[in-house]
């Protein structure tokens, strides 16, 4: 078992950076993580998120608000496995943003370093906690919940949650997007498929290729992550998602996740104004090549030619959130591939 320790030393840090001693670094600091936990337990939305997040749990003995927040942490710090949970909360910011009496960090004058204390959700553990609770809970958390109805929860409540909060803003615009994810060539990943792909990682047909093509293509097992993405400014929220095996075509994908989001979010309606800003038009009024996305093209064909088949324009779109990006001369919405990840 490989065992690492971690001890804040502030000074021996700095030095052996300058001395170009170190392995990785971490873009997200302290400071930054625990004013976005703040804003967010300030806001109430975790809370507000956290109370229809799906669980196979018939008694809550840690708060899913909790569970949220430390996948959250996780994530933030580029992290995919749980195994890291113990170094992420004890070096992060989140745990400086909790209630001191379910956490605190200080540094103790006798002992001349970083005390670390915990509260925790329960009396049950006779011996002092190491962490608010255990990596192997968050993980058997995550695991039990079938992956369809995390993304359900996503594309619908999570969604509901956002329009309440003002996250979709009224002179945004909507795009579509795909994007292949490239997993290690391993069949247990379930509805993954291996496609080839050429140097540029764009999917090809391998009989068509020639000689010399052949040579720079390569074999990826593989899903596509299908998006709804919403700009507003330089940023962009995941209005929607779905990950679906490599081979589908997302254009189908994308106008069903256009039409359960306006179901979800904009009102229900298709033909009028089905919330502030937001205006809904049906696909099959757009589409050259009819309704649900019925593409002629293959997967592999660049933007440009996608942005035909669904006959978008200036100033058409599948759903807009107002004149604005007319007028700045983006389509409402775009339907884009593909980009790997």
């Amino acid at each position: 078992m490989d065992l690492i320790l971690a001890e804040p030393h502030p000074r021996k840090v700095l030095e052996a950076f300058r001395q170009g001693e170190f392995d990785g670094l971490e873009i997200l600091g302290q400071a930054d993580e625990k004013a976005f936990f703040e804003l967010g337990f300030r806001e109430k939305l975790l809370e507000a998120l956290a109370e229809s997040m799906p669980t196979a749990r018939k008694k809550e003995e840690v708060p899913k608000w909790f569970v949220l927040a430390a996948n959250l942490s996780l994530k933030l710090h580029g992290e995919h496995a749980f195994a890291a949970w113990d170094r992420v909360v004890r070096c992060g910011g989140l745990l400086s943003a909790l209630d001191p009496a379910l956490a605190s960090k200080h540094l103790d004058p006798q002992l001349r370093q970083v005390v670390v204390q915990w509260g925790g959700f329960n009396d049950k553990n006779q011996y002092d906690r190491q962490t608010p609770c255990d990596q192997d809970m968050l993980r058997k958390f995550v695991r039990d919940v079938p992956a369809a109805q995390w993304q359900d929860w996503f594309n619908g409540s999570v969604q509901e949650v956002f329009q309440r909060y003002g996250f979709f803003d009224p002179e945004g615009v909507f795009i579509g997007d795909g994007s292949y994810l490239f997993v290690p060539d391993n069949p247990t990943y379930e509805g993954s498929v291996v496609l080839w792909f050429n140097e540029h990682n764009h999917p090809v047909h391998y009989e068509e290729l020639s000689a010399a093509e052949r040579k720079k293509a390569h074999r990826e097992r593989c899903y596509k992550l299908v998006s709804l993405l919403h700009l507003r400014g330089q940023a962009y929220v995941y209005a929607a998602v779905a990950v679906v095996p490599g081979n589908r075509h997302e254009l189908p994908i994308f106008y069903q996740l256009v039409h359960d989001f306006v179901q979800r979010v904009g009102g229900g309606d298709e033909e009028v104004d089905p919330g502030p800003g937001l205006h809904r038009r049906r696909p099959d009024r757009l589409l050259q090549d009819g309704a649900g996305g019925g593409c002629t093209h293959p997967p592999q064909e660049e933007h440009g030619r996608v942005a035909r088949c669904v006959g978008l324009g200036p100033t058409l779109g599948l759903a807009t959130l107002g004149p604005a990006s007319a007028r700045r001369g983006y389509p409402a919405v775009a339907a884009c591939s593909h980009r790997t990840t």
